[in-house]
């Protein structure tokens, strides 16, 4: 299996094997670039504050194939390069002459949707077409429809390495379009035809009724980059009732530890045993641990021995 490299240092660097190096380099150039324009892009948009310096800490990389490094294509390319001597599939060679793009000149003055429209080009060979114009200081045209420019940067942020992605996302402030969450492109779609428009919408919703417009892969993707913008949602919500409507799984949820914790909250936790336990009138997780300490569990209608054990065992591993 190949080993992922994380850099933080020249030292980290240094430690690559010499045979991924020059894949790692230029990976590593790709990686700043890309941070740099969504940097520039946020001062640009006032997303962040004007003074916000550039920051690229850490760089995460793991070899994905023996294809030749683009800083070494770098050398030998240029805006008149043309497509049949790049690096790519003869299919690919084909259709992008089909589609009049005759050199790397021509694939600039071209749309990433215009690619993808149609068969024959998917999102990875784009992705690598963009590798290639970015060798050289050109990209694509933006998309000139207001939906697909927002799924392309949608979908150049989820191509960031992840402590990068992290980064972007940090603070990201309530004006900021939906589109710089990075959402799948499902997602995004729904979100744009339920009227979102900006990430501070989406905050504002109660998550009830975000849970009625999306669906539970949805949910919890929203969810998890609110929370790694810093915020999730406006109102206050606990994280029972988060996990009862889909948006977080019970293992994202610590146990509590308060002996005064309500019986709802304990919910993720008890399953079936939890209307049993409610009927039986205890409220609290200290009147829970009583019950279980004087063996009394398995005598309530509902919790059989069996459940009586899981429950006893799941309160003494989280004493």
């Amino acid at each position: 299996m190949k080993k992922t490299h994380t850099i933080r240092s020249i030292a980290e660097l240094a430690n690559v094997p010499e045979g991924d190096l020059p894949a790692c380099v230029a990976a590593l150039h790709r990686g700043i670039v890309e941070a740099k324009r969504q940097h520039a892009a946020a001062l640009r948009e006032g997303l962040v504050p004007a003074d916000t310096a550039f920051e690229f800490q850490t760089f995460v990389w793991k070899p994905t194939g023996s294809r030749e490094p683009f800083s070494a294509l770098s050398a030998t390319l240029g805006p008149e390069t043309p497509i049949s001597e790049l690096p790519v599939r003869p299919r690919v060679r084909f259709v992008l002459h089909q589609k009049n793009v005759f050199c790397l000149e021509d694939l600039s003055a071209t749309s990433e949707n215009e690619l993808l429209r149609g068969e024959g080009l998917g999102v990875k060979t784009v992705g690598r077409l963009r590798e290639l114009l970015r060798a050289i200081g050109l990209d694509f045209l933006p998309n000139p429809d207001p939906r697909g420019r927002a799924l392309d940067e949608s979908r150049a942020l989820r191509a960031l390495p992840g402590e990068i992605l992290a980064a972007t996302l940090r603070g990201l402030p309530d004006r900021a379009p939906v589109s710089l969450l990075g959402l799948r492109g499902p997602t995004l779609g729904r979100a744009h035809r339920a009227g979102y428009k900006t990430v501070g919408e989406l905050r504002a919703t109660p998550a009830r009724d975000l849970a009625m417009r999306f669906g539970r892969s949805e949910r919890q993707e929203i969810y998890k980059r609110l929370a790694e913008t810093g915020r999730t949602f406006q109102n206050n919500h606990t994280a029972s009732e988060l996990w009862r409507i889909g948006f977080i799984d019970r293992d994202d949820i610590p146990f509590p530890k308060d002996a005064g914790t309500l019986l709802v909250d304990l919910q993720p936790w008890l399953g079936s045993a939890f209307k049993s336990l409610k009927r039986r009138g205890v409220a609290t997780l200290g009147e829970l641990r009583a019950a279980a300490a004087r063996n009394e569990l398995a005598d309530i209608s509902g919790i059989g021995d069996r459940t009586a054990e899981k429950l006893t065992a799941l309160l003494l591993e989280n004493a």
